[in-house]
């Protein structure tokens, strides 16, 4: 946004191109008030190297990220096949270490902790689902005592502090207002065209579904169903009826929300992406195939994020000035959890050839343009900020 704006001073007021400032990209979501929202991200928390709390944590969410991932991609065991054994020594270890470094989080930066604890509980009941081809009671309750010990193994571990801690705030309440979407998809919008392109291809055939039977039933929804020597009065089918109905209330409902404002712009945004991020990546994860723990896992930290997004336009912790540090310090999680999502996708994205090759059609090509001018942009910061910092 500097950029285009220092290009558009050159070219059409023939002034100069001005200095590039690095701080300016950590406060894009005015006036203040309300809010006072601070937009960091990680590059720019190493940049400005100052030793807080969410800086030291970040290496230790990664480590608790990749053990996460160990314990699902764990259920299928070294050659891919599904392990029976619920218990194994190597299980357990993964499942200390977890707790270990999950519990450090709430000692680093205790804003970490409640996200990846349940990222954790969540990576634990993935495993056992692949593990046990499914979901049941038994998966239920495994699930259960494993997180169990995540947590005690990350309490114990640091039991003289949770002996002397003392927090003032613990709770949260009523937001004091809501993310504009442009802002949000200024700070997040690459993560967003890539989880939204992968999802959208992957779930392609579902959605093609899906549009038909909805236009199916708006169109006949009023049809009468054939009636019987010995019916009654005509009526309309009440499936049919009841499909329009949905139809007509969700569209209804999500027009009052954006024009009145109720949810902000950017919780019907967040809203409807997870719903295709769940539908595209359960789909997978039902399949059991080869690429299902991972894909699982995938969606659980993406739907982990839009939930985050979504809470902090509801919610702000207790205390808080406006919104300032509920901002702050989730979007921090919320960016790490899409950048490495987004990632994996983009290297999925570039392995389907018919989605991502230079000689296919119109709209691949329109994609591909699209995601270079977003990587391009994106990589304006590190080179610019970095320069404008070491200038300080």
């Amino acid at each position: 946004l500097q950029v285009v704006q220092g290009i558009g001073r050159v070219w059409l007021l023939n002034t100069p191109f001005g200095a590039f400032d690095f701080w300016r990209s950590t406060r894009v979501m005015p006036p203040d008030p309300p809010g006072h929202e601070i937009t960091e991200f990680p590059f720019f928390t190493f940049l400005f190297g100052d030793l807080h709390a969410h800086l030291m944590a970040i290496p230790f969410t990664l480590l608790a990220l990749g053990l996460a991932l160990a314990v699902v991609l764990g259920a299928r065991g070294a050659k891919g096949a599904v392990t029976r054994s619920k218990w194994r020594p190597a299980e357990v270890a993964r499942l200390v270490a977890l707790g270990v470094v999950v519990g450090s989080l709430r000692l680093i930066n205790t804003w970490d902790y409640p996200t990846y604890l349940l990222v954790t509980a969540a990576a634990v009941l993935l495993a056992g689902y692949i593990r046990n081809g499914g979901l049941n009671v038994a998966v239920l309750v495994e699930a259960g005592v494993k997180s169990a010990v995540v947590f005690a193994a990350g309490y114990i571990a640091f039991l003289p502090y949770h002996l002397n801690y003392e927090t003032f705030f613990a709770s949260v309440e009523g937001t004091t207002n809501q993310t504009v979407l442009w802002q949000f998809l200024l700070i997040h919008g690459l993560f967003m065209f890539v989880v939204g392109s992968y999802f959208a291809i992957e779930s392609k055939g579902l959605l093609a579904a899906l549009w038909r039977g909805i236009r199916g039933a708006v169109l006949r929804g009023v049809e009468e169903e054939p009636k019987g020597p010995h019916e009654g009065p005509a009526r309309a089918s009440r499936g049919r009826v009841t499909a329009l109905a949905m139809v007509v209330g969700f569209t209804g409902l999500l027009g009052y929300t954006v024009v009145t404002g109720w949810t902000g712009s950017t919780i019907p945004f967040a809203a409807l992406l997870l719903g295709l991020v769940l539908l595209g990546g359960l789909r997978r994860l039902g399949s059991f195939g080869g690429d299902a723990p991972a894909m699982g896992f995938v969606v659980l930290v993406v739907g982990t994020a839009l939930m985050l997004v979504i809470g902090l336009d509801i919610f702000r912790v207790q205390g808080d000035i406006d919104r300032m540090n509920s901002i702050f310090k989730f979007y921090v999680q919320v960016w790490v959890l899409l950048a490495l999502a987004s990632a994996y996708l983009l290297w999925r994205l570039a392995s389907m050839r018919r989605a991502i090759s230079l000689t296919g059609s119109r709209w691949t090509k329109i994609w591909v343009g699209a995601a270079i001018v977003l990587v391009v942009g994106s990589a304006v910061y590190p080179l610019l900020g970095t320069q404008a910092r070491l200038e300080k």
